[in-house]
């Protein structure tokens, strides 16, 4: 069973949603009729159910708007990540950046065991469900650029000038 709440942050309002395993998806949304089709084609046939006060999705906005804040360094909600096995491996790989670190793709490939597989790194990172949860705004190109994020190269770099990362 999928539990969804609304969360309302300094970012804006999003969509958090997770399962009795952990949270598995979390999204700031400028239009919000467009997380009802990214929600359709992630968690297919899945029915959500809105429980704002569900535990883990209270301890999980209340976090974020911790870390959001300057006030939390490190998360400490389950995860229930949700891909292919490739996808997962890179996405708990980013879960060992600390915080105020960064690293390339090309790095991140390589700890992922796939040291030609940049792009591909690139690809899961798209598709990072729980993105600030699973830091990928930790993650740059080789030549120190930010590189592309999903909320935008200035909220990327915002993030990491709020953990205090050098950024370019």
């Amino acid at each position: 069973m999928l539990m969804g709440a609304k969360v309302t942050t300094i970012l804006g309002q999003g969509k958090i949603v997770g399962s009795e395993r952990g949270l598995c998806y979390f999204s700031i949304y400028r239009n919000m009729s467009d997380m009802g089709s990214w929600l359709a084609v992630h968690f297919p046939q899945q029915e959500i159910t809105w429980l704002p006060e569900f535990p883990l999705l209270a301890q999980a906005a209340k976090q974020l708007n911790e870390y959001l804040a300057g006030d939390r360094r490190s998360f400490t909600i389950p995860l229930d990540l949700k891909g292919t096995p490739f996808q997962t491996k890179v996405w708990t790989k980013l879960l060992a950046i600390s915080y105020g670190s960064t690293t390339t793709y090309g790095a991140l490939a390589a700890v992922a065991g796939h040291t030609r597989a940049a792009r591909a790194v690139g690809g899961a990172m798209r598709t990072n469900p729980l993105p600030i949860f699973v830091p990928c705004h930790r993650v740059l190109r080789a030549d120190g650029s930010l590189g592309h994020y999903g909320g935008g190269k200035e909220l990327k770099r915002w993030l990491l000038q709020l953990e205090g990362a050098k950024v370019d």
